[in-house]
């Protein structure tokens, strides 16, 4: 094998790799899930989750599903972070 066909061969080779790497580091937010219960572990449904940043004034509230679960997939970290000016 030449080495332009051994390299042709190895870029195709890692071209997913790369690709699902940038995806991963140019992630710029995240997500919180759970399950609320009471001490005796039981689920509550209908409870309020409140997410909030006081330095950036970032509010999100969401309520547990009748199985007491919640999931919050669209924090920002843009807006939960304080700038840096």
């Amino acid at each position: 094998m030449t080495f332009k066909k051994l390299f042709v061969f190895l870029t195709m080779l890692m071209m997913p790799f790369s690709l699902a790497l940038g995806q991963a580091v140019s992630t710029n937010g995240g997500a919180i899930e759970g399950t609320i219960t009471d001490p005796t572990g039981a689920s509550i449904p209908g409870a309020t989750i409140v997410i909030s940043e006081p330095a950036t004034g970032y509010t999100h509230s969401i309520k547990t599903d009748s199985a007491g679960y919640y999931r919050v997939h669209t924090l920002s970290l843009s807006a939960l972070l304080p700038s840096r000016a």
